[in-house]
């Protein structure tokens, strides 16, 4: 487990060094951000935006803080710490989706994990959550904003289409979720979960400190670490796609091997398929059969999760 671990740190951290100047000019980005300074290039003006935001930016950090104390039993103090990392790696996620087209967002709850070292699992897990949350949601937003503007679609009823989509998808993925840890568990065979089997690691090893790990842990996770710097540094040369990916190699240790194995049978067909096939739509095809077969398989799951829950099957 734990060079896994080892791995997947460095591939979050070794980009978010190697990209330095995008993270520089992002926290260039913070103080014109908190003045409401922009262009308004739409039907939102800037004084809109900023006098929208403003509630919904308190309104969010009070709930924070109250779900934080009264369900985790955390400091109003350590919610307010993660909830500022977050506005600020938030920001790094959006200059680097809007320069990349990439978002880090394990990579930036990683960093907030290791930032709350010695702070006990549950502090390091939920700012980790809520920074890890925000990059997400504000590289979506983005892509989304981009994809309406190329459209020409209204931002205004794009702001207003998020916000349904948020409590609608509240109201549904929590009772979802809840039958399907009852039906599978959660990290088992059936439901492992490898996102949070790598963040439950991560939280584990920054629990305490390393002197409570167990022994050899730091020496593994250590090796799995440098091997993962000099991957991810040469994934940025000339030979570049010949170098494993370090976060690939990661949760494979972190996943069952039901799972990897069937991660890299589908790999290998696709290759293969691309290779035989003298098509440049052959790319797109395959991505839309991949994400048919997630969809699939993803309503299928939940159903069985059901008839499983009700006792009907």
């Amino acid at each position: 487990m734990y060079p896994g671990v080892g791995l997947l740190l460095a591939s979050g951290v070794v980009p978010l060094v190697m990209d330095w100047r995008g993270l520089v000019r992002a926290f260039r980005d913070v103080p014109s951000l908190l003045r409401g300074r922009g262009d308004a290039e739409d039907d939102l003006s800037v004084d809109e935006r900023v006098r929208f935001a403003k509630p919904l930016v308190i309104v969010s950090l009070v709930v924070m803080v109250v779900v934080g104390h009264t369900v985790f039993h955390l400091s109003p103090v350590a919610t307010l710490i993660g909830f500022l990392l977050a506005v600020v790696l938030g920001n790094v996620c959006g200059r680097s989706a809007g320069e990349t087209d990439l978002a880090p967002t394990g990579a930036l709850g990683t960093l907030t994990q290791l930032t709350f070292t010695g702070n006990g699992h549950i502090a390091s897990l939920f700012a980790a959550s809520i920074t890890s949350g925000v990059g997400a949601q504000t590289a979506q937003t983005l892509w989304a904003l981009r994809t309406g503007n190329q459209l020409k679609a209204s931002p205004r009823a794009q702001v207003w289409a998020q916000i349904l989509g948020v409590v609608l998808g509240a109201v549904v993925s929590v009772p979802v979720y809840y039958v399907l840890v009852k039906a599978y568990g959660l990290g088992t065979e059936a439901m492992p979960a490898v996102s949070a089997q790598s963040w439950k690691a991560t939280a584990e090893a920054v629990r305490d400190g390393l002197s409570t790990m167990p022994r050899y842990a730091v020496h593994a996770g250590s090796i799995g670490f440098c091997v993962g710097v000099v991957f991810a540094a040469m994934s940025r040369g000339r030979w570049g796609r010949f170098v494993p990916s370090p976060a690939a190699m990661g949760m494979a240790a972190l996943s069952p091997f039901s799972l990897s194995f069937s991660v890299c049978v589908g790999g290998v067909i696709s290759l293969l398929i691309s290779r035989a096939s003298k098509s440049s739509e052959t790319g797109s095809t395959l991505l839309s059969i991949a994400a048919g077969g997630i969809a699939g398989e993803s309503i299928m799951g939940v159903t069985i999760a059901i008839l499983l829950a009700t006792g009907l099957l």
